[in-house]
Order: C-alpha cells, then structure tokens, then sequence
C-alpha cells in the first residue's frame, strides 16, 4: 500500500483473547519512510468499548515516533473519549486529550518543536522544512462550540536550495471559531522591514452525526491578503529550488462571496524583479506584472520581461475562480529573439507563443516555438570508470539523500501540444565537430509521459578525427514519438586519404550508437586506419606507427582505455604518447594528428609527470639520433607557464607561454 510517497511493504497484526469481552493486539507495519511497532489491550462489553495503546514506536524518516505512556480510547454509549496521548515526534512532542459527554465537548491539543520536514515528505512534499509548535482547544456544546487555535511555524522554506535566504522566515496564524465561521489572522514573521499579513473569515460547521467539521458551500467568504517588500525575503516560501529572484511587490487581494461563487478583488504588483533559473541559465530582467481581481477571475493585464541580451517577453491572460472542475485559466506568453538558454555547454534563443488554457489541476499547453538560433558546445568525454564520491556539504541543511523520485508525477499533470521548428543556426560544435543542423519536433502526451517526434539533420559540417578533417555527407537523427526517448542516428563522414575515400559511420540508438569503418573503393578496416594516419598501406608502416594504429583502432571502438593510456598508468606517469608534436602537459594521451609524416624518422616517444603542483618534467625520444631532449614546464601565474627544453644535441630554448580557455 501506499499514500503520498510513504509506502508500506509488509505488515502483520495479531489478536488474543484470553477470555471473552477481553483481547490484547500487537502489530507492525514496515515501509518507506515509515515504520510502526504497536501494542496494546482491551474490553469489549455492552455499551462500553476501551482499548488501549501501551506500546507504539517507530519512525519517520529521520524522526523516531514513541508513546511514553498509555493512549487510551473509549466508547460509553454515546460518550466518546481518548486520553494520555503522549507522543515524542523526532525532537517534538504531541499531547492532549478530549471528550464528547452528552452535548458537551472538551479538547486540548498541543504540539512543541515538531519537525515539519517529516511530515511534509509523508505527504509527498520533500523540500519543507522548518519547526511546528500549535495549539488548540475546543469547549462548548455541539450546537454551540467555541474553539481557538494557534500556530507558529519557524524557519520555514519550501525550497530545494541548500542554502536558506533568511534563517529565521516564519509564519503565525490565530483563529477563533464560533461553530459557523473561523476568524483567522496571521502574518509571516522574519522580513526585516517588510510585512505580509493575512485576516479573514471563512465558513466552518461541526455536523453531530456523524461527529466531524464541513465546509457549506454557501457560506461566506471573506479573505484579505496585504504585504509589500523584497521579492527575495519571501524566496525561501517559494519552490524554487537553487532559482533567485529579487525586485519589489506589492499586495492587496480580497477574496468575498462564498466558497461555491467567490469573487475576487485587489491587485498584486511586481516592480523591478529578476528571476534566474539555474538549471538552464535563462534570466528574466526588468519583470513588471500587474495581477487584478476582477469579480469571479484574477486579471493579469500585464506581464514583461527582457533577457540578458536583445529578447523580450510579454503575457497576458486570467484565471477564473469558478468552473466545473475548479479554477481554469486562459494565459498567454509571447517571446522574440528570447535567450531560453545561457550554459557554458549551450546557448538558445528562441520565439514564439506559449498558451495555457484549462482547468489548474489538468490544463493544455500549447505552443508553436522557433529556435532562432542555438551554439551547443560538447562536453569533455568522460572517463570509462567514473568514481562517484560521498559529498559532504558542511554549510547547507542536514538533509539525508532522498530516494530518486523520477518517476513520481508532475506536480501539474497538463497536455501538450508542442511544435519546435529549427530553420537553421542551429551549431554542434566540440572534440573537432563543426556543424550546422535543422529539423522540427512535436511534442505530444502529457507532462507525466512525452512523447516526442520529428527529426533533425545536418547542413553542413566537419570533425577532426584520426588526424583527418570528415567532410559530414549524411546527418539525421530522429525521435520516433515512443515513450522512451531514445533517438536513432544516422551519420557519415568522409574524408579523402591517399587512393581512397574514408567513411566513418554512426548508426543505431542514442543509447548504443555503432560506429564503423568503410571506404571506396572497399578495403579492411586497418588498411583504411593506415591510410588515414600515415598516408600509406598498412604493409609500409614502421612498428611505431603500428602500435599508435591498434591504439587508434581501439579509442575509435570505444571500449575504454587504448594500449597507450594502459601503458601511461602502468607506469604512473601523467602523459604518455607517440607523435611528432612537443611533449608536455598538454598534449594529449592520443595524438594522432601529430603523426603525419611519411616515415618513421619524425615519430618520436615523449612522456612526463608532474614532481610538484605546476611543475612537470618530460623527455623525448626520437626513433633517428640525436633526437633527445628533456623539457620543463613551471607555471608561475594561472595561465602562465615558463618552458625550457635541453636536447641531446647541445640545443636549449626557453619561453613564456599564456593560455586562456574561454
């Protein structure tokens, strides 16, 4: 079974009855992330019911549940009653009790220092936090009840970041209720000079039989919001997650007629704001909003915003208040020459039209989008073994990690109807690729399962590979519309070396493209790799250049580590090649580009370490004497390096050396 995201794996209970009218119980429930170990006993008579919870423990979480004494419930006809609830909750504590006697009622609760993270990730929320500390107490009759309750939640946040804005953010909110309406009033606490505060009433009935409180839908409603500062002070009750925002608001909203036709009024200004979204890199700048109420809907007249660059943002709609299946909006976002993206690995701009329209709890999204331009920069590859290190975070929140919830739904479970067209300006660029691509995607489905469809397909393009420039002759990759989103690729190079033209293709899914070689006029696989490298057949290669071909051959495989890294790590050195470029740092494991000449008497063996941070040595081998030498390298500043060298010819040099990656 499961509710929210606590789920219970096993569970047993068992029952004794030693003699009639008496039983005792013991059970337990095992699941994630709760736990229960319980017993007790009890009296089954005529007209009389009372059982009793001596033991019950476990936890939730990270917070331990225990009853520190008994819990008693009892029936006496038609007199109900529970007493002696005593419950440590991780570093809080639940206790009270109540009575129903007749028409009389009688309850007090209270609740000290309780964890509400706990709870919260019970009910399927996993970023809240904070610490609950409640009241209440009810008296009066059934007909006339008098009840009062307090609450005071501090160091609230309901987002994922680790690092809280405001430490001592909170919210207190009293109430008092008459038996038809509760009287509330509240406000956030912890705003330095600005205030948020909530007053009102809103309609509330206690039913007799069966015993329980209801909400009529033609009681009257009567809710005021106000408040006015910094955007950024309140960042920490928004689910934002790692995202900043800051600029002003400011906040005036009633809410009046009843809970089935209620009508809204006020307005809610932002001024000056800024959003940032971490995960993309898009900024919102110089955001203005306007949000009135209009009767049975909130009006937003007016919404724009700037990028970091030349692109604008506009929107407009309304959310209605009343409908069959709750609240539906009708909102519209119109973007140009928008910068949707802004990463180091890739930067996006695009426009279109974004309309939301439907009810909140299941609305349709659709949207006609052009990608005007985008420059997409390969990451560096990898190792084949990646070490995932236990990171510890000594300055964000104590927070266990939570179990992957990928497959949990959205939060707002829409339809989509989504046409993403690229003309062009779309560049691949990286590890030697220059290219250019266009295509169209749809999106369809939900936001819970997408499905996506469409294809792409190159320009133009080139990459640098085996020390050769490929000409990209065929280019596409095509998403099929399933469920699993795992494109099929489509691509040749090709490249002209000595009599033959070199192919290299990439074919199959995303997931586990297949890449081979092939040439026209068709030869083996070494003998095009020979070619390739050397400009000559693989009968003519020195045996030198036929261990940087089975090193090439097998980077090009893909299966790990070459000959040549295996050898560098044997040896605990830092860099190992064969080539005829400079030896150093630098130059990279695998070299091919460097071995180009046409015999072996430019292919030298160099290698090195670093003895101390910023300071390597190397030597260099060539295969004719006297082509020794031994090289230096100290780097000074960041970017900054001096280089000497000293060859067994009697030659030495020395330089300064700046480099800069942007």
């Amino acid at each position: 079974a499961s509710s929210g995201t606590a789920e219970i794996a096993a569970a047993t209970l068992s029952l004794d009855a030693p003699r009639p009218g008496r039983f005792s119980f013991q059970g337990d429930a095992k699941g994630r992330p709760l736990t229960l170990a319980l017993a007790g006993d009890g009296s089954l008579e005529p007209g009389r019911t009372e059982i009793r919870f001596i033991r019950f423990a476990g936890s939730l979480g990270d917070d331990r549940l225990l009853l520190e004494q008994p819990l008693t419930l009892s029936r006496r006809g038609a007199d109900l009653a529970f007493s002696g609830l005593a419950l440590d909750f991780g570093a809080g504590r639940i206790s009270g009790g109540g009575a129903l006697r007749g028409d009389a009622l009688s309850l007090s609760l209270n609740v000290a220092h309780l964890p509400v993270a706990s709870a919260a990730r019970l009910a399927g929320y996993r970023h809240v936090h904070g610490t609950l500390n409640a009241s209440a107490t009810l008296a009066g009759t059934l007909r006339a009840p008098q009840g009062r309750v307090s609450l005071n939640a501090s160091e609230l946040a309901v987002a994922a970041s680790r690092h809280s804005r405001l430490t001592n953010l909170g919210l207190g909110i009293d109430g008092n209720w008459n038996g038809r309406n509760l009287d509330l009033r509240g406000q956030v606490t912890g705003l330095k000079d600005d205030h948020v505060t909530l007053a009102g009433s809103v309609p509330l009935l206690l039913t007799p039989a069966p015993l329980g409180i209801s909400v009529p839908p033609d009681g009257r409603l009567a809710l005021e919001l106000q408040g006015a500062g910094e955007l950024e002070h309140l960042a920490d009750l928004l689910p934002l997650g790692e995202d900043r925002v800051t600029g002003r608001f400011a906040a005036d909203l009633t809410v009046g007629g009843t809970i089935a036709s209620p009508a809204a009024n006020g307005h809610l200004r932002l001024a000056d704001a800024r959003y940032t979204n971490f995960a993309t890199g898009a900024v919102l700048n110089n955001m203005q909003a306007d949000l009135v109420g209009d009767r049975d809907r909130f009006s937003l007249t007016s919404f724009s915003a700037t990028d970091n660059a030349n692109g604008t943002l506009n929107a407009r709609g309304e959310v209605a208040l009343r409908g069959p299946s709750g609240p539906t909006a009708q909102l519209s976002a119109t973007f140009a020459n928008f910068r949707i993206a802004a990463r180091d690995e890739a930067v996006a701009t695009a426009s279109g039209t974004v309309a939301i329209a439907g009810p909140l709890t299941a609305p349709k999204v659709t949207a006609p989008l052009t990608i005007d331009r985008a420059d997409i920069r390969l990451p560096d590859s990898l190792p084949p073994n990646v070490v995932v290190l236990k990171v510890v975070d000594r300055n964000g929140r104590s927070e266990k990690p939570q179990p992957d919830t990928t497959d949990q739904k959205p939060a707002l479970p829409a339809t989509l109807d989504i046409t993403i067209d690229m003309p062009g300006n779309i560049f691949v660029r990286g590890h030697g690729l220059e290219s250019e691509w266009r295509g169209r995607l749809t999106i369809t489905g939900t936001s819970a399962a997408p499905a996506i469809a469409g294809s792409l397909e190159q320009i133009r393009g080139s990459v640098d590979l085996l020390g050769k420039t490929f000409t990209l002759t065929r280019g596409l990759i095509t998403f099929d519309g399933s469920a699993k989103l795992d494109p099929v690729i489509d691509i040749v190079a090709e490249a002209s070396a000595s009599d033959i033209t070199a192919q290299v293709n990439i074919n199959g899914p995303a997931s586990a493209p297949k890449i081979t070689l092939s040439s026209v006029p068709t030869v083996p696989q070494d003998e095009i790799l020979a070619r390739v490298l050397f400009n000559r057949g693989v009968g003519q290669i020195t045996a030198a250049e036929g261990l940087q071909l089975a090193a090439a051959a097998g980077t090009l495989a893909g299966g790990g580590p070459g000959v040549l890294d295996r050898l560098r790590g044997g040896l605990g050195l830092d860099w190992f090649k064969l080539g005829s470029g400079p030896s150093g740092p630098a130059s990279s494991t695998l070299n091919p580009r460097a071995t180009t000449g046409s015999s072996a008497g430019g292919t030298a063996v160099s290698a090195g370490k670093y003895i101390a941070p910023g300071v390597s040595v190397g030597v260099s081998q060539g295969l004719s004497p006297p082509t020794s030498k031994v090289t230096v390298e100290i780097e000074v500043r960041p970017h900054l390096t001096v280089q000497g060298e000293a060859g067994q010819s009697g030659s030495t040099g020395i330089g300064l050396n700046y480099n800069y990656d942007y």
